[in-house]
C-alpha cells in the first residue's frame, strides 16, 4: 500500500500571496483522476466516515499539531490507536 494505491497526498490548496489569500490547485489534461481540491479545506465525521469539506469547520476533526516551529499536542501511541479504534467501529 502507498499513496498512490489509497489515492491520497499533500498537496498545497490554499497560499497567501502579498497578504491576499489565493486557492490553489491542478487539474493535469492527462489524468482527470489526479485533479485537486482549492481553497480552504478542513475534514469532518460524517456518518461514521471522514469527509473532505470546505473548511474551516467548527466540527473539524483536524487538530494543531505543529505550529510555527512548535509542538502544540502529542500523542500517545495508546491514544492514536482509541481515535482509530473509535472511527473504525
Amino acid at each position: 500500500m502507498h499513496r498512490d494505491t489509497q489515492k491520497i497526498a499533500f498537496k498545497v490548496c490554499e497560499a497567501t500571496v502579498d497578504g491576499r489569500v489565493v486557492p490553489v490547485s491542478k487539474n493535469p489534461a492527462t489524468d482527470a483522476a489526479k485533479a485537486s481540491k482549492s481553497g480552504h479545506l478542513d475534514l469532518v465525521l460524517a456518518e461514521g466516515r471522514y469527509q473532505t469539506v470546505s473548511g474551516p469547520r467548527p466540527d473539524s476533526a483536524l487538530v494543531t499539531v505543529f505550529e510555527n516551529g512548535e509542538i502544540r499536542r502529542r500523542w500517545t501511541f495508546d491514544e492514536v490507536r482509541a481515535r482509530a479504534q473509535a472511527v473504525m467501529l
